[in-house]
């Protein structure tokens, strides 16, 4: 996988707004300039070497998990700006958040068949992980995201922080 290198603003992509925040990355939602494709860009502090391994990880989980409808699915472009001494990650963007969104919205008022849809979906994702020997470390409503909320599909997000 080849990674980038750039200094400040990233010349490939617009950035649009922060989308969260969390003990080690955030992410935000970007543009990419080549094609106009929304995509969500997380940003990974590199506080030490073992965090920039951990994100390399992380790519390299995300790449070998392409093609399950229910796991985020990565975009293998990878950036680093030694300036901010960050590494940057884009992945597809759900627009439609996060599992805990759609809980807070629905409240009491989730059909049975909504209910399982998201856990099948979510079961789907970790069975595809247990699959190729991966355990995801994290699992939470946060780390979920909804993609079709008509069909209220969900996928698994967020390996590594």
């Amino acid at each position: 996988m080849p990674i980038r290198e750039f200094s400040g603003v990233d010349p490939n992509y617009t950035t649009l707004m922060r989308l969260g925040k969390g003990g080690f990355a955030a992410v935000t939602k970007v543009r990419r300039k080549s094609d106009g494709k929304v995509l969500a860009c997380k940003s990974i502090d590199i506080k030490d070497t073992a965090i920039l391994f951990a994100a390399q990880r992380e790519a390299d989980i995300l790449k070998s998990l392409a093609g399950c409808p229910n796991i985020v699915q990565w975009t293998d472009d990878v950036s680093i700006d030694p300036r901010a001494l960050q590494v940057h990650l884009h992945m597809e963007y759900y627009p439609h958040g996060s599992l805990r969104d759609y809980i807070n919205s629905h409240w009491g008022t989730a059909s049975k068949d909504s209910v399982v849809q998201i856990w099948c979906c979510m079961a789907t994702a970790l069975a595809f992980c247990h699959g190729k020997g991966i355990l995801h470390r994290d699992i939470k409503p946060d780390n979920s995201q909804s993609i079709l909320i008509g069909e209220t599909k969900m996928v698994a997000a967020m390996f590594g922080y």
